[in-house]
């Protein structure tokens, strides 16, 4: 039925890869075994073949865990390559990178944005750790698909968020400058400035009193 819907076999299949990419790329773990449930029925309605390249892309995530776990096995709390000696580190714990074979997913939305330092640092280390691991791959860092979940500490209360990396590096502007023009603030993170308008809409609509974000 759904078929006869949608208007063919191999539509249906690329609607479900599209969709499929999307809930992979927002998982904060490792867990696919619904959808490992739901490929496997898949599979005898449509066919191995048919389904084969969103076999590949869960065997991504399987794959991920494990070289997650062997990256952070390298550190033994390590500081970060590079960094300073008194510079803001961040903890390799919580860091959970989703590698992908590109060539079997759907086309990926990449936007530029820049991330904060000591995040940076942390992402390239795990980048170094990775190609030390699987030479001669390299990691090229997507930064703007994923979650990051953050506590925000306000007078009353701390409020914990989980959200898109963008609206993570917006608000963890606001650490060390209290006060941003919408230019200045769209040119740190990286964005246009109407696009760094809608963003920080998100935060305007989280924080009661919002006066001190955005002059």
């Amino acid at each position: 039925m759904i078929v006869g819907i949608i208007g063919s076999k191999d539509q249906l299949v690329n609607e479900y890869r599209v969709m499929l990419a999307e809930k992979l790329l927002n998982k904060s773990d490792y867990d696919i075994d619904s959808e490992i449930r739901t490929l496997e029925l898949l599979k005898i309605h449509f066919g191995e073949n048919s389904m084969q390249k969103c076999e590949i892309m869960l065997n991504d995530l399987i794959d991920s865990k494990r070289t997650n776990s062997n990256i952070k096995a390298t550190i033994a709390q390590t500081p970060l390559t590079g960094a300073e000696p008194g510079a803001s580190a961040v903890s390799m714990d919580i860091l959970d990178a989703t590698i992908i074979s590109s060539n079997f997913w759907p086309p990926i939305q990449d936007e530029t944005l820049n991330v904060s330092e000591p995040v940076d640092n942390l992402l390239s280390d795990y980048a170094k750790r990775f190609n030390e691991i699987k030479t001669p791959r390299k990691l090229l860092w997507k930064k703007n698909l994923g979650t990051v979940k953050l506590e925000l500490q306000f007078e009353d209360r701390a409020v914990q968020f989980t959200v898109a990396p963008v609206h993570a590096a917006i608000i963890m502007q606001f650490q060390d400058q209290t006060s941003w023009t919408s230019k200045n603030l769209a040119a740190a993170i990286g964005l246009p400035v109407d696009v760094l308008n809608r963003r920080i809409n998100f935060w305007i609509s989280k924080v009661s009193d919002n006066s001190h974000l955005l002059n």
